[in-house]
């Protein structure tokens, strides 16, 4: 799961889909200060692996839910 370290508006990145491959560094978004609207936090992906879930456009607090990416680095496959 990756959280924020900001609070304010959060913006997804529209390539950023549910089911889509991320690669480590890739934006997932961009939290903006409601009142100045600068740019506060870029959200990036800290791992390589798939987009399960995505936070939508609204407000969010500092420590809040981003997204969960399955990491595909780690896997152990087996039969």
């Amino acid at each position: 799961m990756y959280r924020s370290l900001e609070g304010g508006f959060y913006l997804k990145d529209p390539k950023a889909t549910v089911g889509s491959m991320v690669t480590k560094g890739q934006v997932l978004g961009q939290v903006v200060d409601p009142v100045t609207s600068e740019v506060v936090e870029e959200c990036t992906s800290p791992i390589n692996g798939k987009l399960v879930s995505t936070r939508v456009r609204m407000p969010i607090n500092p420590g809040g839910y981003i997204a969960h990416i399955a990491d595909y680095d780690s896997i152990i496959w087996e039969r």
